[in-house]
């Protein structure tokens, strides 16, 4: 825009018409000039020539907002933070925009039941919406191609806040697992650098507000919407949780007395699970699930996680004890002050295959182990890789562990299997089951595929050596081969 009187005068203060003897005197010939404006302030140097000045002197840009100022950016592969808001209503937040081709890394902020303002997460650039199956609209971040860089941002956005962000992976638009992805890297000569920085530099000096002081959306916390993560099935390594409970359909964040982070699964039966926390430390998981027992939730107990898959408790704690196994960062619960009863209480968490390995008093559970009632392995062929003894290396299915009596409901599933008796090992007060026993994995899986199909969907494939049951590196260049 020219100055509409052309006005050449020095002073800066007048912005008149030069043959207008009162320099207060503004006109419209006037409202281009940013210096005369005081709420048009100065911080971004382009905008104080006349060509960059609008006739609406709120019109600044985000630099020039107080909210922004003394911010600052950052930038790294896939993600950058702007100066000023990245989106605006002239340029949303994209919903459900079309995913690039190959390997796609981003960093899911949260999954909300309504659309947020374009300029939430201010600077943050880009960002991405979509809108899933069920109801809710899933924010995420970036568009990485390595994970080294997503979990940096990842860290950072937790550090501010944002608790229930972690790492998604998708593959020619499709979500994938973080172990798939891994897969993909290795077949493409990419290594995952482990000592990689685990920060971006994003923190409160830099242009992303904090969730709970989000002048978009104050209430950014507070959506009735529980984190619909699955990160604990993309967690490379092993971990311990707190089972708060299993739900008939997603809950509040007041159902599961506001205690983050939390972590959600949906099941293959349609039922939600939620679990509390991640710890490396038993004492401190122990003490924190007894903290969850006494604010009401009497069925919560520990259960573990191993390379995004559900394991029994004690084999999680045999993995840990043989040191070479990987720990996932501890992330405890955060407890709210005060208890906030649920309106719905989960279904019982006898249904899920995992029980805590005692009571609740430290006593160890009187239990009978399960039986199918048959009693002989069958017929050896060649064809089948079924194996007779249990010296050497041996591969079976495992399909549950229990410390309590078996629910008569996955107690049908387990008779279904006719051809294998159901055995069993105690471990800890803990029974572990499994059937079969092969000369290798390939026929194990034919088992473990069998038993899936039956409604045992936790089934896998386990190794023993004489017996002894294989963990870690020998396990899996055996299940490997």
């Amino acid at each position: 825009n020219t100055p509409l009187n052309n006005n050449t005068n020095n002073n800066p203060r007048n912005n008149t018409n030069p043959n207008n003897k009162n320099p207060n005197n503004n006109t419209a010939n006037n409202t281009n000039n940013a210096a005369n404006n005081p709420r048009n302030n100065a911080v971004n140097a382009t905008n104080n020539t006349t060509g960059n000045n609008t006739t609406n002197p709120r019109n600044n840009t985000a630099l020039n907002n107080p909210v922004n100022q003394g911010r600052g950016t950052v930038k790294i592969e896939g993600l950058e933070v702007i100066a000023g808001n990245a989106y605006n209503n002239n340029k949303p937040i994209p919903m459900d925009a079309k995913m690039p081709d190959g390997l796609v890394i981003r960093v899911q902020i949260g999954a909300f039941k309504t659309q947020l303002p374009n300029n939430t997460f201010r600077g943050l650039n880009p960002v991405n919406a979509e809108n899933t199956s069920n109801g809710y609209i899933r924010y995420t971040a970036g568009n990485f191609t390595k994970i080294e860089n997503a979990n940096a941002v990842k860290n950072d956005l937790r550090g501010l806040g944002y608790s229930d962000a972690f790492v998604v992976v998708y593959y020619n638009g499709k979500r994938i697992t973080y172990n798939e992805a891994l897969a993909i890297l290795a077949k493409e000569g990419k290594t995952v650098d482990n000592n990689a920085p685990s920060t971006a530099g994003i923190n409160a000096n830099v242009n992303i507000p904090k969730a709970n002081n989000n002048p978009a959306n104050p209430n950014l916390n507070a959506q009735d919407v529980v984190a619909v993560t699955k990160e604990l099935e993309q967690i490379n390594g092993l971990l311990f949780t707190v089972q708060i409970g299993v739900f008939t359909k997603q809950v509040k964040q007041q159902q599961l007395f506001n205690l983050k982070p939390i972590y959600s699964e949906k099941l293959t039966n349609g039922l939600y699970r939620y679990t509390a926390g991640i710890y490396i430390n038993a004492d401190k998981l122990i003490s924190d699930k007894n903290k969850v027992v006494s604010i009401g939730v009497r069925d919560a107990f520990v259960s573990a996680y191993f390379n995004g898959k559900r394991i029994p408790f004690a084999e999680g704690k045999i993995k840990q004890q043989d040191g070479t196994t990987k720990m996932e960062s501890e992330n405890p619960i955060v407890f709210p002050e005060g208890n906030i009863i649920p309106n719905n209480p989960p279904v019982n968490n006898v249904t899920t295959p995992a029980n805590p390995v005692t009571n609740n008093n430290g006593t160890a559970p009187t239990v009978r182990p399960f039986t199918n009632g048959v009693n002989n392995y069958p017929a050896v062929t060649a064809e089948n890789g079924v194996k007779a003894g249990q010296e050497g290396i041996c591969f079976k299915v495992q399909i549950g562990a229990y410390s309590k009596q078996i629910p008569n409901d996955v107690a049908a599933k387990f008779s279904a299997i006719k051809n294998w008796p159901i055995e069993n090992k105690q471990v800890n007060n803990l029974f572990i089951y499994h059937v079969g026993n092969y000369t290798g994995a390939k026929f194990a899986k034919v088992l473990k595929e069998e038993a899936v199909r039956a409604g045992i969907t936790d089934a896998f494939i386990t190794v023993y050596k004489d017996g002894k049951k294989l963990f870690g590196a020998d396990a899996t260049a055996l299940l490997n081969q």
